[in-house]
């Protein structure tokens, strides 16, 4: 259930959606302030950035083959490639 708004200078009831009071004629102020809205969005990207770090700290950087003259580190790449061996039974 919803909750009614209220005119801020006479308490009247307000129709949904109302840019000023049936009661008064005053201009309503909008139920989410502009401070409000930037707080929500500040937070919406917040949550984005700790997605994505969180996301980074558990796949981490895409391995590589190490580059001549690099030298192989399990940070940055590796030394061998994969090369896909035949199974024993000559299945897929």
């Amino acid at each position: 259930m919803t909750k009614l708004a209220t005119c801020s200078a006479c308490r009247g009831f307000l129709p949904h959606a109302a840019e000023r009071c049936p009661h008064c004629e005053a201009s309503v102020v909008p139920a989410r302030s502009t401070l409000v809205k930037v707080g929500i969005g500040a937070l919406a990207v917040a949550g984005g950035t700790i997605a994505v770090i969180t996301l980074a700290a558990c796949y981490g950087p895409a391995f590589r083959e190490c580059r001549p003259g690099q030298q192989p580190s399990s940070d940055h790449c590796f030394v061998e490639k994969y090369t896909p061996q035949p199974m024993k039974d000559g299945g897929l």
